[in-house]
Parts: structure tokens; C-alpha cells; sequence
């Protein structure tokens, strides 16, 4: 479980740090994204609805 939330952390920043489009930061959240906390700050920081993110 560390390990996971040291991973979503470092994409949250790349993410931000690369500036990527939305449909990157959907498929990271689907692919890479486990932890609860972690999707809920990822869909805040990039402006994602829950919606999208099952598509």
C-alpha cells in the first residue's frame, strides 16, 4: 500500500509537471490510480468529474 500511494503521488506530479492533456490524466486514473484518496485528488487537480473517469 505504500508502495501504490508513492506511485500516485509521483504521477500527480508529473502530471502536473508535464502539463498533459485530459485524456492522459483519465487513462492514468483508470491504469494507475488505486487508493480512494488518490483518484479524489487527481479528479480535483485536473478538473475531472467521477463521470469521466468510467468511461
Amino acid at each position: 500500500m505504500d508502495y501504490q500511494i508513492l506511485v500516485e503521488a509521483d504521477f500527480l506530479v508529473n502530471l502536473y509537471e508535464d502539463h498533459l492533456d485530459k485524456k492522459s490524466v483519465l487513462l492514468a486514473l483508470k491504469k494507475i490510480f488505486k487508493t480512494e484518496s488518490g483518484k479524489k485528488i487527481c479528479r480535483e487537480m485536473f478538473g475531472v468529474k467521477e463521470e469521466e473517469q468510467d468511461e
